[in-house]
């Protein structure tokens, strides 16, 4: 557990649970005989990278112990890690986060005009 706490710092959410993350960094090391403290390392920078650029808040991040359990930070090793698109917004993208749709810009004073005249 020579490199947790470098693990630790670049994870991008901390909460209270250290030892269950130090738990569960232990055994992913006891029982995947080839993966590499760095490769977490890598891993869990990754992550931050890919949470940063979807931009998600720090509450649909998943903690540590989660991260780690079910295999989950094999697509953030590194050679499997495949940097995201951002996330396009109305103003940047013309695109609506929701339903990726073209967004359009309406003069509502003329259309209620032209629905009192109908």
């Amino acid at each position: 557990m020579e490199h947790f706490d470098a693990f630790w710092e670049v994870y991008p959410k901390h909460g209270n649970d250290r030892p269950a993350a130090e738990r569960a960094y232990c055994r992913v090391l006891r029982e995947d005989c080839h993966i590499m403290e760095q490769d977490l390392v890598a891993a869990a920078a990754n992550y931050a990278e890919a949470m940063k650029a979807l931009g998600r808040k720090e509450e649909y991040v998943r903690s540590v112990a989660s991260f780690l359990t079910d295999n989950f930070f094999a697509a953030y090793l590194p050679g499997q890690y495949v940097r995201p698109e951002r996330e396009r917004t109305a103003a940047g993208g013309g695109k609506n986060r929701f339903n990726q749709f073209a967004q359009h810009d309406y003069d509502f004073g003329a259309l209620e005009k032209e629905l009192v005249v109908n």
